[in-house]
């Protein structure tokens, strides 16, 4: 029997396979799955994204969360 040799392709796009879902404001995730940044998001209290859910991954993509208070 051969050895198996690279996956072939499955004519489904990444998008199709893992889909991502795009965030650009401060939000909270409950839900899992694959989230990204498309904004540097900036909050002046609380939490840019506070994570409420297992399973999660979160690509900032090269953006920034970050904060405007002296406290954090």
């Amino acid at each position: 029997m051969p050895a198996p040799g690279a996956p072939g392709p499955t004519g489904r796009t990444l998008e199709q396979i893992a889909p991502r879902i795009p965030l650009a404001a401060a939000t909270t995730i409950t839900q899992p799955g694959s989230y990204f940044l498309t904004a540097n998001i900036t909050v002046a209290t609380g939490n840019g994204i506070a994570i409420n859910s297992d399973n999660v991954t979160l690509d900032l993509n090269g953006f920034t969360l970050a904060s405007t208070s002296p406290n954090d």
